[in-house]
């Protein structure tokens, strides 16, 4: 049962219990409201079944009790009766007298507190007979207030965005030298930034409800960027996540008045696989995306906790806005949990030589390679994920599934950590006696540093929503 559906019933029960002269069980106002309400809530979706023999039942049941909360009225006078008789009108689609009763009921009752919660839902009402008799009970009303026990949504998605690489050690300094000069939290502070593209991404989720409101589910999430110069050929890589866990579904009826919608919400457990190469060779002067040496490539495998959070409205009798936000945190892994999965190699890099009028042209080209004895191994890696969805949906039949189009915006943040030891760096010239650097300036230190990368995408894609099985 939904929160929509419940919240007439307890106003009912409240606002009858707080009317001093009809709080008897034999006073026919109360037990005609309370049958109201029951009907509204077990035959007014019924109304708009396929099946012909269900919404007559409903119509002529609905009827039947329409007819006896106007006798009862013109009895008694009890003013919420006119709000029940209003709503059970709606519900038959006699809109005008519908109207009429609910106004006149807001008009008398609109500053007693006893009735406060009546009258701001018969507003609700009135409000949505002003914009046309089909909202709330459309095509986009029933897929949204379908509430199938099985539910799959398979989304396709792609477009670009940006890669930040930074260095995050906080820096040392040896013999004069800055190693971690371009750090986050060194001196002068810089990032690597380039072009993204992820032209393939998928998110498929299947949700299986045991109760209407409650069920268990798994979603998948798969991304395929294309391969950029940052800090090699061979990122960002392939990133799949895998969640698993409970699913909260609230649905809301039709006996509530108002527009359909629904909020959904999830806390589960999550698995994450992909890789990272870090940023190696001298932080200070990387530039153009040039200059990162290739000391190889760390495989990431992470858990941790995930989170959604949704919801949906219909904006016309077949149109329907989707929101979702999305947040998964993973539990930092160590050494053991972030194993090499590629060994480095030689690069060319373009270094600043002298100019002379022989070369007026200072950069100097030269195939490098960091020596093994200065690759220290990693410490450990993180993994975080942000993103927020905003589309469209269009019922498709009789509103078993649902079409559109969307906008998605994500971060993908991974990061690996090493020690942060001047040991590590290596000189290209050499050292001297007591280990002295024999290097001038910083522009031959090399290093492999600690390495954050955030992939911030912007993308559009299409999404397919359907349930099967029978409606609970």
């Amino acid at each position: 049962m939904s929160i929509h559906r419940t919240v007439p019933a307890m106003l009912a029960a409240l606002v009858l219990a707080a009317w001093p002269a009809r709080s008897s069980a034999l006073d026919p106002a109360t037990e005609v409201a309370m049958e109201a309400d029951t009907v509204n809530q077990e035959h007014c979706a019924n109304l708009f079944s396929a099946r012909v023999d269900t919404a007559a039942t409903s119509t002529v049941r609905v009827a039947e009790v329409w007819q006896r909360v106007s006798e009862v009225y013109e009895q008694t006078q009890a003013p919420y009766l006119l709000y029940w008789r209003g709503a059970l009108a709606q519900c038959l689609g006699r809109d005008e007298p519908a109207a009429a009763d609910l106004q006149e009921f807001v008009n008398t009752q609109a500053k007693s507190t006893m009735f406060a919660s009546l009258v701001r839902n018969a507003e609700t009402r009135l409000r949505r007979l002003a914009g046309g008799a089909e909202i709330g009970q459309g095509l986009a009303a029933a897929f949204l207030r379908r509430g199938a026990p099985l539910e799959v949504g398979v989304r396709y998605l792609g477009g670009s965005g940006l890669t930040v690489l930074s260095c995050t050690d906080f820096g040392v300094a040896d013999v004069g030298q800055v190693i971690d000069s371009g750090c986050i939290g060194g001196v002068n502070p810089k990032s690597a930034v380039g072009p993204a593209a992820a032209p393939l991404g998928l998110d498929v989720s299947v949700d299986g409800y045991f109760a209407r409101p409650i069920g268990m589910g798994v979603r998948v999430l798969f991304d395929q960027g294309v391969p950029v110069n940052l800090p090699d050929a061979r990122s960002p890589g392939p990133v799949l996540e895998l969640r698993a866990g409970p699913a909260l579904r609230i649905l809301n009826s039709v006996a509530s008045g108002g527009r359909a919608g629904w909020l959904r919400a999830t806390v589960r457990f999550a698995a994450a696989f992909g890789r990272i190469s870090p940023w190696a060779g001298q932080a200070k002067y990387i530039n153009d995306l040039e200059n990162f040496h290739d000391v190889g490539t760390w495989a990431l495998r992470h858990v941790g906790p995930a989170a959604t959070l949704g919801g949906a409205f219909e904006v016309g009798k077949a149109t329907i806005l989707e929101l979702e936000g999305r947040f998964s945190w993973y539990v930092p892994m160590g050494a053991a949990g972030t194993p090499r999965s590629r060994e480095g190699g030689p690069v060319q890099i373009r270094i600043d030589g002298e100019r002379t009028p022989a070369n007026p042209d200072d950069d100097v080209y030269r195939t490098e390679e960091i020596p093994p004895e200065y690759q220290p191994d990693t410490t450990g890696s993180g993994r975080m994920h942000a993103g927020f969805r905003i589309g469209l949906l269009a019922p498709l039949g009789k509103g078993e599934a649902a079409i559109g189009p969307f906008f998605d915006a994500a971060l993908q943040q991974t990061s690996i950590t090493f020690p942060d030891d001047p040991d590590d760096v290596w000189c290209s010239i050499g050292y001297g006696a007591g280990g002295l650097s024999l290097c001038s300036g910083d522009g031959d230190i090399r290093k492999v540093y600690s390495t954050r990368r955030d992939d911030i995408l912007l993308r559009f894609g299409v999404e397919l929503r359907f349930g099967a099985g029978a409606v609970r």
